[in-house]
């Protein structure tokens, strides 16, 4: 085949213009292939947490519940999981306008230090037992949790109750944690 350069035309250029031609027909972009899927890279359970009201007066008798629900990867209910609830030490409540500082779970327990406020079983969810540092409930068919906390009488205090599921590498601490204000 012959090609004909007009006058005027350098050859670099017509060498890249027919190049780029080429390479333009090879790239498809339309047409990606897919890696396989592997599978979840961690345990697959979502909790979500929320404590109502999450303000209480520390009346030593105004009371909270705490929900946990525990949904898999597919997001459907995990129902018959058995699930610690306890509680952190308690934390003095930052001066208004300071952000609450960032709280650390580790040690758990089932009262605070003075034992005047407390977490207890909701009635209606099933009550696994106590164990040491908190109890013990296991998920409904709609995989909820729930638990009642009790208020103290201690003023501006930040009490942070956490939970764990059983069958998880122990190492790996807690998922969620909320903040009920002692007010």
């Amino acid at each position: 085949m012959r090609v004909r350069i007009p006058n005027g035309v350098m050859r670099p250029f017509l060498i890249v213009t027919v190049a780029g031609g080429l390479l333009s027909g090879a790239c498809e972009l339309d047409k990606l292939d897919q890696p396989a899927l592997v599978g979840p890279s961690e345990t697959g359970l979502s909790v979500q947490m929320v404590a109502f009201p999450d303000v209480l007066n520390a009346d030593g008798i105004s009371q909270a519940e705490v929900e946990m629900v525990l949904r898999d990867s597919s997001g459907n209910p995990v129902s018959g999981r058995a699930v610690l609830f306890c509680v952190t030490p308690t934390v003095p409540a930052p001066p208004a306008g300071v952000p609450p500082p960032s709280v650390v779970v580790g040690e758990c327990e089932r009262a605070n230090e003075s034992g005047e406020a407390s977490l207890t079983p909701k009635s209606g969810f099933t009550f696994v037992g106590p164990v040491q540092s908190g109890i013990v409930m296991a998920t409904n068919t709609s995989g909820a949790a729930r638990v009642v906390w009790q208020a103290g009488t201690n003023h501006n205090t930040v009490i942070v109750i956490a939970v764990r599921t059983y069958g998880i590498d122990a190492s790996r601490g807690f998922l969620q944690t909320v903040q009920i204000f002692q007010q």
